[in-house]
């Protein structure tokens, strides 16, 4: 049986929850992309399970959450470079947390 584990990213959250059972959040500054991450949840049935907030990645208010998995794929530019990436993202994982900026 598969833990249920927090993962912040958006196209990969919905993958993550069908194919193992885990929660997510993926933020994105785009309207149109925010509409096809929700309609790709409901299409594969995660909708319950994956949060997908308009915003900007590097203003994200997520105080008090920590994250098993982050991930920043295609966007390193979001915290000025990718030490500025993995900085943000630092903030939000959890202490045994895997990171990821591709």
């Amino acid at each position: 049986m598969l833990s249920v584990h927090r993962y912040y990213e958006i196209s990969e959250s919905t993958h993550f929850a069908s194919r193992f059972g885990t929660t997510g959040v993926g933020v994105d500054i785009h309207p149109p992309l925010i509409e096809q991450a929700k309609e790709r949840a409901r299409g594969f049935g995660v909708e319950h399970a994956v949060e997908s907030p308009l915003g900007d990645g590097a203003a994200s208010d997520l105080t008090g959450r920590m994250f098993d998995m982050v991930a920043s794929i295609g966007a390193s530019w979001i915290g000025g470079g990718p030490v500025g990436t993995f900085d943000l993202m630092r903030a939000v994982a959890a202490d045994d947390a895997r990171a990821q900026n591709v």
